[in-house]
């Protein structure tokens, strides 16, 4: 690749690669990275090294796995040398127990000799290597909602100790619990931890009190939800879940009742997005039986014209599509040669080779269905000005 010292002979040489009369080629990260098409007959990536950016690995792999690739399947490769830093980070990468067998190895040589055998530091013990870590307080215990999780204490006091689920225990938007009657009680997020602790040293809630009295105003009205939280800490659960039977049967018609919305307004959008696309289908169909020029405008997300050869069941070559989204126009009927051109938005992009020839079975296409819509036309059903419906 670096032999290829002005533009022109770049170009050439990429040519060559492209229909495969170079089969391999070298060169840099810089030299082969972006911008680099040659991606055609593409059967490898051979990496002698192993770059640190990943940015630098995909724009390497990037020149072979492409659109416009050939091949089905590729081949990526990375070539590195054993015991020295690409063979560590590749072990790394793919043993899951490459630093685990690591340390038992630094273990053993230290019940052993008493040392380790990191020649830098001789005097070395396992506890300068992996310090143990602190003990946390955990337990295991019930929360109202019949849950067991492992908490941690993260503070105690006189009466009372505070706790986080164990598994979210460095978050400081965590649920805050206290250790009530053998239960966990959630009190709210651990950030207002300061505020719970100066509340709770002045004196520790009746929490029993207070669920049975807001059990007993839940019970005694029929639209009020009794908290089953509550119900199971009392032992009331069954009483607590007859009550809320109509409740819950009410919700759940309310929710099917909304749901059945959203689907009515769904479908009406569906629809209305479907009669727009029949209804721009039809309108560039017509201008192209008319010898009308046809914007490349976006519908649904893509174009066109892309759309137009799809629905006439007119195969498009990958690379075409790209250029068909990316850079086609419009296009236009010149009446003076007889025949179809088209422009596109930006004069660096290469023309398409293969554009012209979908395009002649896109036109003979539509030519061939409006024509049979003519002829099964009734004379006194049709004129020939009249716009014709598909």
């Amino acid at each position: 690749m670096h032999d290829a010292t002005t533009d022109a002979k770049r170009d050439a040489m990429y040519e060559k690669v492209r229909r495969g009369e170079i089969r391999i080629i070298l060169g840099s990260t810089s030299k082969l990275g972006t911008g680099t098409n040659i991606q055609n007959k593409m059967i490898a990536a051979l990496h002698l090294d192993c770059p640190w950016k990943p940015a630098e690995i995909e724009q390497r792999n990037g020149r072979v796995v492409r659109p416009g690739n050939e091949n089905d399947t590729v081949s990526i490769m990375t070539y590195v040398s054993k015991n020295w830093i690409d063979d560590f980070l590749k072990r790394l990468e793919t043993d899951p127990g490459f630093l685990e067998n690591a340390k038992a190895t630094i273990q053993k040589s230290i019940k052993k000799h008493g040392l380790s055998p990191r020649y830098e530091r001789p005097d070395e013990k396992y506890d300068d290597l992996f310090p143990p870590k602190p003990k946390d307080k955990t337990l295991l215990a019930s929360t109202l909602d019949e849950g067991k999780h492992y908490f941690a204490e993260v503070y105690t006091g006189n009466d009372f100790s505070l706790y986080k689920q164990k598994s979210e225990l460095n978050s400081e938007h965590a649920r805050l619990y206290i250790l009530y009657e053998g239960w966990m009680l959630g009190l709210g997020s651990a950030y207002q931890i300061d505020d719970y602790i100066k509340d709770l040293t002045v004196s520790v809630p009746d929490y029993r009190r207070i669920m049975t009295d807001s059990l007993e105003q839940s019970l005694a009205d029929p639209d009020k939800w009794a908290n089953p939280g509550y119900a199971i800490f009392l032992g009331r659960l069954e009483e607590a879940l007859e009550h809320n039977q109509p409740i819950r049967e009410q919700r759940q018609e309310e929710r099917d009742a909304e749901q059945r919305e959203r689907d009515r307004a769904d479908e009406e959008q569906r629809q209305k997005e479907q009669n727009e696309y029949n209804s721009a289908i039809y309108d560039a169909e017509q201008a192209i039986y008319n010898d009308k020029p046809v914007k490349n405008s976006e519908i649904r997300g893509t174009s066109l014209i892309l759309c137009l050869f799809r629905d006439n069941g007119i195969d498009v070559p990958l690379k075409t599509q790209g250029w068909i989204k990316s850079a086609l126009h419009s296009v236009h009927y010149d009446e003076k040669d007889n025949e179809w051109t088209y422009r596109y938005y930006n004069k660096t992009h290469a023309q398409s080779n293969s554009f012209s020839g979908c395009f002649e079975q896109l036109v003979s296409a539509i030519g061939k269905k409006y024509d049979t819509i003519l002829d099964q036309a009734p004379d006194d059903e049709l004129d020939v000005d009249d716009e014709l419906e598909p």
